[in-house]
């Protein structure tokens, strides 16, 4: 299996968080948007909040996809705690991004 060539990757901390990259296939960090990763990572709390509720709705509703039966997807949905700490953020080029 073939990958890219050449990816560019760049290191940040959030203060609180575990952290993020910005990752490229220019070695110039002037094709990131920044002003949109920034907003991002400023927002991070948010962002994180919306991604557990996207997970609690998946557990309840599609427990296989996790490798849960019905009712143990409808359990961990309602768990208070989650089991891992601060997200990490990875951009791309443009807009895109994921949080993992």
């Amino acid at each position: 299996m073939d990958g890219p060539q050449s990816i560019h990757c760049w290191h940040g901390a959030i203060t609180g968080c575990e952290g993020f990259d910005i990752l490229l296939n220019s070695s110039s960090l002037e094709t990131a948007d920044i002003d949109f990763i920034a907003d991002i990572i400023q927002n991070w709390k948010y962002h994180e909040e919306k991604a557990l509720e996207y997970i609690r709705v998946k557990l309840a509703s599609q427990s296989e996809i996790f490798n849960l039966s019905k009712e143990e997807g409808e359990k961990a949905s309602r768990l208070k705690e989650v089991p891992f700490d601060c997200p990490y953020f990875n951009f791309y080029e443009g807009q895109e991004w994921a949080i993992i």
